[in-house]
């Protein structure tokens, strides 16, 4: 069974990946055919497969920015690690009864086969308490499934949200890279922007403050309060676009939150 570092399940997840978006091979196959060939745990399954999932965007994405095309939405099917675990499983299963159903001891010790096979009393009480201990971990193990499968969504999704604020930034910044008077004024962005939106643009302009190679801002809250309250603007391309970066920023902290939440409920089950 091997076991991985880090650095091999990110290089593993990139290169499946590739095979991916090359090939449109199904997820759930490209995971499969390396975890057997691996004899990878489920738990090394479920780990290839979430980074696989987040490699596929960054790559699709990559692809799309590269090529410069317009619309950088990403759509892809996300694979699913638990199907990966139950076909290995599967299989391993079949295979350990093909094994067992053709062993010579078990043909010459019936009784000891069917022991093994019905473990309890003639009573039935032993199969009525097994049956209901089932029961009741059905329900966890499906909670378990649905949760690691949300978790691995919402990784994909904030890697979404993530990639596009900063691509968002980093063209903000470009635009206010030209020459002065050749392009929108980058003081007036900026002002508008506090008016706009308020002390919840800072992060954004302060990031594109540091592409430009200025000063931090150093404002306070009721500095740009009075500036909201103050100053008119006129709505802008640039200002829009700065409008949808924050958004991208919000709905990141939002979803992040919502793994971390995620991921305690599985902690705790």
């Amino acid at each position: 069974m091997a076991v991985w570092s880090e650095d091999e399940f990110i290089s593993r997840a990139k290169t499946l990946a590739k095979a991916h978006v090359g090939s449109k091979t199904p997820l759930n196959d490209l995971v499969e055919k390396v975890a057997r060939e691996a004899e990878l745990s489920p738990d090394a399954i479920r780990t290839l497969g979430r980074l696989t999932n987040v490699a596929v965007f960054q790559e699709m994405f990559q692809q799309k920015t590269a090529a410069a095309e317009p619309d950088r939405m990403i759509e892809f099917e996300p694979g699913d690690p638990e199907v990966v675990i139950a076909r290995v499983v599967k299989s391993a299963d079949l295979q350990t009864a093909a094994d067992t159903s053709g062993d010579k001891v078990a043909e010459e010790l019936p009784d000891l086969m069917r022991a093994v096979r019905r473990p309890f009393d003639d009573s039935g009480t032993d199969k009525v308490a097994s049956a209901e201990a089932t029961e009741r971990e059905a329900p966890r193990h499906l909670q378990v499934m649905r949760l690691r499968k949300l978790a691995d969504e919402l990784s994909v999704s904030i890697t979404k949200e993530a990639m596009l604020w900063e691509d968002g930034v980093t063209a903000l910044a470009k635009t206010f890279r030209r020459a002065p008077g050749y392009g929108p004024s980058h003081v007036d962005f900026e002002k508008a922007a506090m008016a706009d939106i308020g002390a919840d643009a800072l992060p954004e302009l302060e990031v594109i403050r540091e592409e430009l190679r200025l000063p931090a801002l150093g404002l306070v809250r009721s500095k740009i309060a009075e500036l909201g309250e103050f100053f008119t603007y006129e709505a802008s391309p640039e200002l829009t676009r700065l409008t949808a970066v924050v958004n991208h920023r919000r709905t990141y902290e939002t979803l992040k939150q919502a793994h971390a939440d995620v991921s305690a409920k599985l902690a705790s089950l």
